[in-house]
């Protein structure tokens, strides 16, 4: 991925993120969020794809388990597996709760 794909990317992310963003955003949110946590797993740039992931779980985008998997083999997050489960259970929170909730809250502990 270049990094003009990258940086455009994370535009359409940010741009997401503002109070003013209309919801035609969000699913192009999401696909940008699990676009740049795919391309950071593959390059197994594992501390960036743990941000990666926690901007996919922010905008409620639809993780698979072969991501999860992944992360499940990163060492940062292995050094501390309840992390990993709270991630989890925050994800699949916010997959549950209406679109027009809030973002939920991820709080990282070391």
């Amino acid at each position: 991925m270049s990094r003009e794909k990258i940086k455009a990317l994370k535009k359409v992310i940010r741009t997401a993120g503002h109070a003013e963003a209309s919801a035609h955003h969000t699913p192009d949110a999401r696909a940008a969020a699990l676009a740049l946590l795919r391309h950071s797993v593959r390059m197994r740039h594992d501390r960036l794809a743990v941000i990666r992931l926690l901007d996919a779980i922010r905008l409620r985008a639809d993780i698979d388990g072969e991501l999860w998997r992944y992360f499940e083999t990163v060492e940062s997050v292995r050094a501390n597996p309840g992390q990993l489960r709270r991630l989890r259970k925050v994800h699949l929170s916010a997959m549950a709760s209406p679109a027009s909730a809030e973002p939920p809250p991820i709080a990282m502990r070391a």
